[in-house]
């Protein structure tokens, strides 16, 4: 008989990948299993955002990363031949995160990182098995095809981790609903000559849409996609036809060779009616699909996983309930929704012809320079595309004790503070690792602070962290800059309770745990 599961994640492609590692340091029983018979060994994804490095560095992946991908320096956007705006992406104007960049890595490299750390923790991908029908009648039931052949599995939980085309989402009952957009692409992976800025991403914007080329890691490799109409999307793409799409637009002449990657494709924008269904829950791919404007379907995808992870863990263990489960789909659906929303706004003007392309040649650059020239402008356009600005106020399972500061459901920010032995650390380093943190902020030693503790720790099952702060140094406290404590704003005798995917649970504006412990028996027991 095969070993009994909580989890089976169906897909192994960075989503199911995340999904699994955060399973398998919780030690929750699962199977993750991919039809495929090996890894893509294409590039697909490539932008990497900050809030996906911080993510990554919870499984310490994040400088692994950083070493096998590019970090672009800058973007220029051409219209008409003519440059028309440049943005040093070292000047970004973010501070609270480690990672103020956009990474180029090729999905593979996502991917093999993921999985190694994945084996680390004691866990393979199961290949080639094929998820070949699903029942749901109160509980899964599962048949899989493997190279043994057929074996039935009745998971507690399914996650369909499985793209666009998912199993679980068709055999599990959910609707997709959306469209797809009029334009096709053509992609190529291929090699520049030329005088390209190196390291800067390009944005070529003409009447019947935009050119984009990403610098890839190796010499003069660059990713070139360009909009192309549907009626050209017949027969195979050549190199010719890249090579004429970025000769008409480019001032810099280029000669493009050597396509590692070639293809051509058709998007679509569309997201499903729901989330979770009973025992099933949909992630990334297989639960919305979206135009790579701002490149965050694959972010999204690890940030659905990251988001879920910890939830499906606390249930397996008898400590959750419907109301934690319930908020998967209640925080992450919106996210979906907004960026399917946005990037079919941004996606719809940069590509569509006719008047609004005349309008676009018109407006970007007058719009572009003005927008960048700001840094508080260049701020808010990068927090958005590198998804820092997540929040999940709305959401049932956070709360919040005053209207100030940082607030329930907010990414926590990073900054600088000193260990309590006098060596520099910030926060996110210090909020590492599996289990809930409680961050209390007292300049004294608080009177009853490890009753309190034990009783939030017993709530939780066991698990919780305890960061005690202060401003004057003593034994056992660290030692908060200014700058951690207004990005908080910490403004005296506090508590803050951290989700293990690093947004604010509850927080209370003494040293009282009566408010956080009332907040967890909500959550967590309904």
């Amino acid at each position: 008989m095969p070993t009994p599961i909580d989890v089976l994640i169906v897909g192994a492609g960075p989503t199911g990948l995340m999904l699994g590692c955060e399973l398998a340091l919780r030690k929750v029983p699962f199977r993750i299993i991919d039809k495929t018979p090996e890894r893509a060994g294409t590039s697909r994804a490539l932008a990497v955002q900050a809030r996906t490095l911080e993510v990554l560095a919870r499984h310490g992946l994040a400088e692994q990363m950083l070493a096998n991908g590019r970090t672009s320096l800058a973007a220029r956007a051409f219209v008409g031949r003519k440059q028309v705006t440049s943005v040093k992406l070292s000047d970004i104007g973010v501070e609270d995160t480690a990672y103020p960049v956009v990474l180029i890595a090729s999905q593979v490299v996502t991917e093999r990182a993921l999985e190694g750390r994945l084996r680390a923790l004691g866990h393979e991908v199961e290949r080639p098995v094929e998820l070949t029908r699903l029942e749901v009648n109160g509980k899964a039931r599962c048949v899989l095809q493997t190279p043994r052949g057929e074996e039935v599995v009745t998971p507690r939980f399914v996650v369909g981790c499985d793209g666009a085309h998912s199993a679980v989402r068709k055999q599990g009952g959910f609707s997709f609903e959306g469209d797809a957009y009029e334009n096709g692409f053509i992609l190529g992976d291929v090699k520049v000559d030329g005088d390209l800025p190196p390291g800067e991403i390009l944005f070529f914007i003409a009447k019947d849409g935009p050119l984009v080329a990403l610098p890839l890691v190796g010499e003069s490799r660059y990713r070139i996609i360009s909009v192309r109409a549907m009626a050209e999307n017949e027969g195979p793409p050549q190199l010719e036809e890249l090579q004429r799409r970025i000769d008409e637009r480019s001032p810099i002449p280029v000669k493009l060779s050597d396509a590692a990657w070639l293809t051509h494709f058709r998007l679509h924008h569309r997201i499903a009616d729901r989330f979770r269904r009973g025992p099933l829950f949909l992630c990334g791919d297989a639960a919305h699909i979206h135009s790579p404007a701002g490149g965050q379907g694959m972010n999204t995808g690890i940030q659905d996983a990251f988001n879920l992870g910890w939830k499906l863990a606390l249930a397996c263990r008898g400590i959750g309930g419907e109301t934690l489960l319930e908020s998967y789909a209640e925080e992450r659906r919106p996210v979906g929704l907004q960026l399917l929303n946005t990037t079919d706004r941004i996606f719809s003007g940069a590509t569509t012809p006719g008047l609004m392309g005349v309008l676009r040649t018109r407006l970007v650059p007058k719009l572009a320079p003005w927008v960048l020239a700001s840094k508080s402008r260049r701020a808010l356009l990068f927090r958005f595309i590198s998804e820092l600005r997540i929040s999940y106020r709305d959401s049932s399972i956070v709360s919040t004790g005053t209207s100030f500061g940082l607030q329930g459901g907010d990414r926590v920010p990073d900054g600088p503070l000193t260990l309590p032995d006098g060596t520099p650390s910030t926060l996110h380093v210090q909020l590492q690792g599996p289990a809930p943190k409680l961050l209390v902020w007292s300049d004294a030693p608080p009177p009853g602070l490890a009753a309190a503790a034990g009783a939030i720790r017993d709530a939780l099952g066991g698990e919780l962290g305890v960061i005690e702060f202060s401003n004057a140094p003593r034994a056992g406290a660290c030692v908060p800059s200014a700058v951690l404590q207004s990005r908080l704003g910490v403004r005296g005798l506090r508590m803050d309770l951290v989700r293990p995917d690093g947004h604010l649970s509850a927080r209370t504006d003494s040293l009282d745990p009566t408010p956080l412990l009332l907040h967890l028996r909500r959550i967590l027991r309904s």
